[in-house]
């Protein structure tokens, strides 16, 4: 295979990936077919064969690439922030629970997946290193060096509006303008500010 060959086959797997990653986030990967994604792409679900061994295989990269596109773009809220840490978590909030995200939340959208019998090895891992990073991301500016004991107040506080803020985007999700669902994600972004 010549050089250009390879890169054409590398750039026609990125773009399988992205799609399929793309597709399972908003539609779920027990939904989505190797079929879909190709048929998305305009390619045929043999040529799929040539880049990866099975469908599992491309989950686990297009799992990997959600928590990389949320890593990123974490990462570039928290860039606009001054340098107060519960300022930094009060965007990171706000941010989340935003209306109509662009795109599902990885550990909302992978979590189940991850956590079924039928999930590998290597994609439970991905899934948990991911999502500890993600948390380690927005407690981090609290951390202080504390060894292996508990966390401190202020770190705890943190996790505790991780999880409600999670928790909020679920709920609603699936309950959408139900009132008491945007109560609740209201009361999590005030939570937030409150610390700031």
């Amino acid at each position: 295979m010549g050089r250009s060959s390879k890169e054409e086959a590398a750039r026609t797997r990125a773009r399988i990936v992205e799609t399929a990653c793309k597709l399972f986030r908003d539609t779920g990967v027990e939904q989505i077919s190797v079929a879909d994604v190709m048929g998305e792409l305009g390619l045929t679900t043999g040529g799929f064969y040539k880049h990866f061994d099975s469908k599992e295989a491309l989950v686990a990269e297009a799992v990997a690439l959600a928590f990389e596109q949320s890593t990123s773009t974490w990462q570039g809220v928290s860039k606009t922030e001054g340098k107060e840490p519960m300022t930094h978590i009060a965007r990171l909030v706000e941010f989340y629970l935003r209306p109509n995200p662009q795109r599902r939340c990885p550990m909302i959208a992978f979590s189940a997946l991850a956590g079924s019998a039928d999930a590998g090895e290597a994609l439970r891992h991905t899934y948990l290193q991911r999502t500890k990073a993600l948390l380690d991301s927005f407690v981090g500016p609290l951390k202080t060096k504390r060894g292996g004991r508990r966390p401190s107040a202020a770190e705890g506080h943190a996790m505790v509006l991780f999880a409600a803020m999670i928790g909020a985007r679920v709920l609603k999700e699936a309950a959408g303008d139900a009132a008491w669902a945007n109560h609740i994600r209201d009361a999590v972004l005030d939570a937030a500010s409150d610390s700031a």
